[in-house]
């Protein structure tokens, strides 16, 4: 679970555990000393780990602690994460998050989010600062009454009989700078003049920008004139991230087919080779064969099933002479003994041969405990 924090804002609390003894890695830890400096303290985007800035962590019961962070340890937005390692317990590591303190309020406070009494229909009250400009500096007095009336714009300066209903207007001096909805009528309302104008900018648009070779024009793509390096047409006709090094008599459509060779025809194919085999559908079904026989099989005994086990202590080095508990749990179910037992290989390497009944399933977890090593849990995945 995350624990959301406030930036820069003393007395939060965080929970800290489950601390469990770090040679069964089961008892319950209630009686640690967990100094600051035993809790460090990581913050978005430092390279370094840094200590608590002050106090420990207080036992509240059954292995769990809590520690308070103050103003120091949340000054920093972002992921933050704790970790806590004292001797006599396994680490443990908490991952908080901290929040801008207006986010924060907005989540967890009592900030006043937008509500129907400070933004009516039509209008927005209640409003005394804008990020950017001053408080109170859009007010009454400052956008004074009238300020905008008809006497600024001045008594029908556009009217219906200055704008007739469906007028022509024959042209237009100087730039339109823009026109918001949608412009009425058909391209056949211009002249012939008209559109050939159009259509000769569109055509000279097209061989500026060369688009007119892929089709109606010439091309000297692969000699004096290639495409412009990192467009798409380079990008997809060379290799060459730098230059364009297409060539037409080898790279061509054509010219791939054929270079391709003999064409297959049954198990003979050129370009493959021959057959390692009888035939290319024998390779195939050899290849299968191979990649069945690394499958685990459900319902299927398999032998020599090994694994490694840790000592408790350092959680590093191999455990010899163990005497295994080996458990599975079938398609979730509850744990229940392996048939067999497992005897040991050698540097803690120990194996075990699975019955077709500890296959069973579809996933199956299997559990290895043995006295002073740290519990092996492996889960695998069986096919039919």
């Amino acid at each position: 679970m995350t624990i959301f924090l406030r930036q820069s804002t003393a007395s939060q609390e965080i929970p800290l555990g489950y601390f469990v003894d770090s040679v069964d890695g089961n008892t319950e830890e209630t009686a640690l000393t967990i100094a600051n400096t035993d809790i460090k303290i990581w913050k978005t985007g430092a390279t370094t780990l840094a200590n608590k800035n002050s106090g420990g962590g207080t036992h509240i019961s059954n292995g769990v602690y809590y520690a308070v962070l103050d103003a120091t340890d949340t000054d920093t937005i972002g992921p933050l994460r704790a970790f806590i390692h004292v001797a006599g317990a396994l680490a443990v590591k908490v991952d908080c998050v901290v929040l801008d303190e207006a986010v924060y309020d907005a989540l967890f406070g009592t900030t006043a989010l937008a509500t129907a009494t400070n933004i009516t229909a039509g209008t927005i009250t209640n409003v005394t600062t804008v990020n950017g400009l001053a408080a109170n500096v859009i007010t009454a007095a400052a956008v004074a009454t009238g300020a905008i009336d008809a006497d600024a714009i001045a008594a029908d300066a556009i009217t219906d009989a200055k704008v007739a209903s469906d007028v022509t207007i024959a042209s237009v001096t100087g730039a339109v700078g823009s026109v918001t909805g949608n412009v009425g009528g058909t391209v056949a309302g211009f002249t012939t003049a008209a559109k050939a104008e159009i259509e000769s900018e569109v055509n000279d648009a097209l061989v500026v920008q060369r688009l007119d070779e892929l089709v109606n024009a010439d091309s000297d793509i692969d000699g004096a004139a290639p495409p412009t390096v990192g467009s798409v047409i380079h990008e997809l006709m060379s290799k060459t991230a730098g230059s364009f090094t297409f060539d037409q008599t080898t790279d061509s459509n054509e010219a791939i087919r054929d270079n391709m060779g003999t064409v297959q025809t049954g198990d003979a194919f050129a370009r493959l080779g021959a057959p390692a085999g009888a035939s290319v559908s024998a390779d195939i079904a050899a290849l299968k064969a191979e990649a069945e026989a690394m499958i685990i099989k459900k319902n299927t005994a398999l032998s020599n099933f090994e694994f490694l086990m840790i000592d408790s202590i350092d959680h590093v080095s191999p455990k010899t002479g163990l005497t295994i508990t080996a458990t599975r749990s079938i398609d979730g179910a509850a744990f229940g003994a392996c048939t067999n037992s497992a005897s040991e290989v050698s540097n803690g390497v120990y194996k075990i041969n699975l019955s077709a009944s500890d296959l069973n399933g579809d996933v199956i977890t299997f559990k290895f405990t043995g006295t002073g090593a740290d519990q092996i849990t492996i889960t695998i995945i069986t096919q039919a």
